[in-house]
């Protein structure tokens, strides 16, 4: 996918992205604030990218302003790195005959669990957990206050998110299921248990588990994991990454893993 966005925002209606005389149309939705294009045209658009000299900006007839592409041939090569697919027929700016391993076959389909959010979920259920002694043993370190949550999954589990450790802009806590008074530490990616999960936050409407692991405080480099739950397990559903930290917010880094979703979230 290759995203065209403004500080000042896009007007909905067509829109063309014109690299060294060639236009690629595209179009911004009434409900967006970009342009997207997808699939084999944003592959062409990219590796024009990668090559050009300069872009041009089209909102219908009137120019919006150009930009130069100084620079694209390393920052797409960068993304094949951090992709692995260098020398492939997905790559961007340095493709190649071998096949991508990543796209070569179909991706797994993850079903997120449709059901109705009953199980319990009390406020004082991660101090009462705690007092159990369910970190006991774990090298954890919580403050007096420790930041803990609680999060109806189905009808029967619950999360339960127990803080064991922080530093100066990361948070680390220990996932549990509780299911029918039974507490075991919530699996997550390829049936690991869950060691801690740094900067977690989790999302009520598509039960979506998350961690960022921020490399430097101010958040532009690490790297973002994301699990949907699925009625038993949570299942891993895209990780992004940046490796080098110089300012690109987490909206920007490169998708590294990513499952598809047999319904949309």
């Amino acid at each position: 996918m290759v995203q065209l966005t403004s500080a000042e925002g896009l007007q909905p209606g067509p829109i063309s992205l014109i690299v060294d005389g060639k236009a690629t149309p595209g179009r911004v939705g009434r409900d967006a604030a970009s342009a997207r294009w997808e699939g084999e045209a944003a592959l062409g658009l990219a590796r024009a990218l990668a090559i050009g000299q300069s872009a041009i900006v089209m909102s219908g007839e009137k120019p919006l302003g150009s930009v130069s592409l100084a620079g694209a041939t390393a920052a797409m090569l960068f993304v094949d790195e951090t992709q692995a697919r260098v020398g492939t027929k997905a790559a961007l700016a340095r493709p190649g005959r071998r096949t991508d391993a990543s796209v070569a076959g179909p991706r797994p389909k993850v079903l997120p669990y449709p059901g109705l959010r009953t199980a319990p979920a009390p406020a004082t259920l991660a101090a009462q957990l705690r007092q159990r002694g369910v970190l006991k043993g774990m090298d954890c370190d919580a403050g007096q206050q420790p930041t803990d949550a609680v999060h109806p999954l189905d009808a029967t589990h619950t999360l339960v998110l127990l803080e064991c450790g922080s530093g100066a802009y990361n948070l680390v806590q220990r996932p549990f299921l509780l299911a029918d008074g039974r507490l075991e530490t919530a699996r997550l990616a390829d049936g690991e248990p869950g060691e801690g999960i740094v900067n977690a936050d989790f999302d009520p409407r598509s039960r979506t588990l998350g961690g960022l692991n921020k490399g430097r405080g101010i958040g532009d480099c690490g790297r973002i994991d994301r699990w949907a739950w699925t009625g038993k397990a949570f299942v891993k559903v895209q990780t992004t990454v940046m490796d080098v930290c110089r300012g690109v917010p987490p909206e920007w880094w490169i998708t590294t893993e990513r499952s598809e979703l047999a319904v949309p979230l």
